[in-house]
């Protein structure tokens, strides 16, 4: 015969034999780094390709659910980009140890020209904002006058076509 005790007791065991599961799962995943495909079934199979080429894993990878201070801190870093772009007349964002950059530092350099240099040998934060301005992420990625003018090959072209020193002085770079 059924009583409401009974009944409690057994949501209570289905409960927690459903907790139970879940908490060996989120154990596994966590000390395995598997993923798994969820079939329309609603049954999982192993992905043995590893979390990183999970097709979900890559679709929850590029979701921008972030938290509040990380959100901040991002509009901050564009904020701060778009001000040095715009209030200095020739900007060079670069890599210390890249020969493409120091390219465009010494063409630049050789017309006499002021420039703000930001080398960015270990912010991939800056890096990653300024691909979103530009759709560029190699270095260097040089700014005159607000524009973006392209990279080392392009500001040489543009320096022996004599292009860059008319865009430097409509700039006000001297």
């Amino acid at each position: 015969m059924y009583t409401k005790g009974q009944g409690e007791m057994r949501i209570s065991r289905k409960f927690g034999s459903m907790f139970l599961s879940a908490l060996i799962l989120a154990l596994f995943l966590s000390n395995h780094g598997h993923a798994f495909i969820v079939k329309g079934s609603g049954g999982m199979i192993p992905d043995n390709r590893g979390m990183a080429s999970s097709p979900s894993f890559q679709s929850l990878r590029n979701l921008e659910l972030e938290r509040p201070q990380q959100l901040f801190f991002k509009q901050e870093l564009m904020g701060f980009l778009h001000r040095e772009i715009i209030s200095n007349p020739c900007v060079i964002f670069s890599k210390t140890t890249c020969p493409f950059c120091t390219v465009a530092k010494a063409a630049i350099s050789m017309t006499g020209a002021k420039m703000i240099v930001h080398e960015l040998d270990g912010s991939n934060d800056m890096k990653n904002s300024l691909s979103q301005i530009t759709g560029v992420r190699t270095v260097p990625q040089v700014f005159i006058g607000g524009q973006f003018i392209g990279g080392g090959q392009d500001t040489q072209q543009k320096a022996q076509s004599g292009q860059l020193l008319a865009l430097l002085t409509k700039a006000g770079a001297f």
